[in-house]
């Protein structure tokens, strides 16, 4: 079984308050080759997504700029 056969309304709702990278990470470590993202005739695998994400990350790191949280 694999994130996507235990997908609840719950479990997706209980999702929506996580980071989108801990979201894409937990998809990359199960399924890396499926696509993340889709237009037209062009895809993303998790692994591609999750990889761009660490490099933005690493882009803000040398930026000076911080993860913040909107209330």
């Amino acid at each position: 079984m694999n994130a996507i056969d235990r997908l609840s309304a719950a479990g997706i709702l209980k999702g929506l308050s996580l980071p989108v990278h801990v979201v894409v990470a937990r998809h990359m470590v199960e399924r890396p080759d499926h696509p993340a993202l889709v237009e037209s005739d062009i895809s993303c695998s998790y692994r591609a997504f999750a990889d761009a994400i660490d490099t933005y990350v690493e882009d803000f790191r040398g930026l000076v700029i911080r993860p913040a949280r909107l209330s």
